[in-house]
């Protein structure tokens, strides 16, 4: 019997996304930035018309957690739970760190056919000078893209941190290459590197724009990562579900009111 598996991803500025079907996956994204709100559901819509699926056909949504931005989280989060729960689907949540190693890993094999294995950090912005990071040990195997979770000091499996405290964390790191990933590896990389005791040609950076330019949307990682959740029985209560946010939004309570004729 053949799962549809519809993945969906809007952590960052563009949404993608994703259907597979029998080991297919089909992607797509959209190319302007922020406008998860207008154009997710069309996207989808879309997708599915062109593979002559209907909405009730879909058996499983992927749907990539976060961290990530806020807005984009929610929209993401309550397109899916309206989807499981108008068609029954079940509901399984990719972190989006993972999908973005899968992602950069994944293409610079397919680029360089052969690359070494070692430790993928994904390093991503988050306020101020302060950055969300974690790592996989990574290698290519028969079956694909084999990636393995390296836990931080603390036990969690991601870390918010600034730019500098990652840096020593990452550097002591027991891998013949430390590959980086994310919007925020440059920075990354360049303190790193300052620490006197690291060997530079172990730091390899994988956003170039030229491989930036040639990866598939990152929806497409969500779909074959969420599969593989999904036949291992890693689903969860769609109703239950919340977006890994790692840190709220700020609010803060005017100072005065922007509205003083009606405070009497």
């Amino acid at each position: 019997m053949t799962t549809n598996l519809l993945a969906i991803e809007t952590a960052f500025d563009r949404c993608s996304v994703a259907l597979s079907r029998s080991g297919s996956v089909q992607a797509v994204e959209h190319p302007a930035s922020r406008v998860h709100a207008e154009q997710l559901a069309p996207m989808i819509a879309s997708l599915l018309s062109a593979s002559e699926i209907d909405p009730e056909a879909i058996d499983v949504v992927a749907l990539s957690e976060g961290p990530g931005s806020y807005t984009g989280l929610r929209i993401g989060a309550s397109t899916a739970k309206g989807l499981c729960f108008g068609n029954g689907a079940s509901l399984v949540a990719v972190p989006t760190l993972e999908a973005l190693a899968y992602t950069a890993f994944g293409s610079a094999v397919d680029e360089r056919d052969v690359v070494d294995p070692g430790v993928v950090v994904v390093a991503v912005r988050a306020r101020a000078s302060d950055i969300w990071w974690t790592a996989y040990r990574a290698a290519r195997t028969q079956s694909g893209i084999s990636l393995t979770l390296v836990e931080n000091d603390s036990g969690s499996t991601v870390a918010l941190s600034p730019v500098a405290e990652a840096a020593f964390a990452v550097a002591p790191l027991d891998a013949h290459q430390i590959y980086l990933t994310g919007n925020a590896s440059a920075a990354l990389a360049d303190s790193i590197r300052s620490i006197a005791t690291v060997e530079t040609e172990r730091i390899a950076p994988l956003d170039s724009e030229t491989a930036l330019s040639s990866r598939p949307p990152l929806a497409h990682a969500v779909a074959v990562l969420g599969a593989q959740r999904f036949l291992a029985g890693e689903t969860v209560p769609y109703a239950d579900f919340e977006p890994a946010y790692l840190k709220q939004p700020v609010a803060r309570i005017p100072k005065r009111s922007i509205f003083p004729d009606l405070q009497n």
